[in-house]
């Protein structure tokens, strides 16, 4: 979260989404902007996360160059440029996106009016189970034990709603 605050913050100034948008027409990536993420309005957060994947390569382009902006410390850009350019980080970061995803998938169908709730658990089975769906690889090597893993979780999932009601 602090990279995203951060990244955000950094771009709440016009003259630095000009110059991010500069470096995309030069460089022939797609011109758009970060999109703002408002802790208050949290579904947005998934919005922000897909917008910066989007836009990673332009924002390594962009935090390597180092424009001089007021206020801006070197230090600023490097941390910026570790993050991005870690592929670790980069696959957290769209696995997040990943969660978040499913998560407000499930918060929109319980707003819905349409939602019935005979229909809550399993609404709820489907969505963690597609969350596990995102960490399970079918063609791993131990690939039948983690299926044999979710059926389990499946079935403990089902079984707490069950004697929760």
């Amino acid at each position: 979260m602090k990279f995203i605050k951060k990244l955000h913050k950094h771009f709440s100034w016009p003259q630095r989404r000009a110059y991010l948008s500069k470096i995309q027409r030069e460089n022939n990536f797609k011109v758009i902007s970060p999109i703002h993420y408002i802790e208050t309005r949290w579904l947005s957060l998934g919005l922000s996360l897909h917008r910066i994947i989007l836009i990673w390569e332009s924002l390594i382009k962009y935090m390597r160059d180092k424009p001089k902006f007021s206020g801006v410390k070197p230090a600023t850009y490097n941390y910026f440029i570790e993050l991005l350019e870690d592929k670790v980080f980069r696959l957290q970061i769209m696995c997040l996106t990943n969660i978040i995803d499913k998560i407000s998938l499930m918060n929109t169908k319980f707003q819905s009016q349409s939602m019935e709730i005979q229909n809550l658990k399993n609404e709820m089975n489907k969505c963690i189970l597609k969350i596990m769906d995102l960490y399970i690889l079918p063609e791993s090597p131990n690939s039948h034990l983690l299926f044999k893993r979710k059926r389990m979780a499946k079935c403990r999932i089902s079984k707490k709603l069950f004697y929760q009601t």
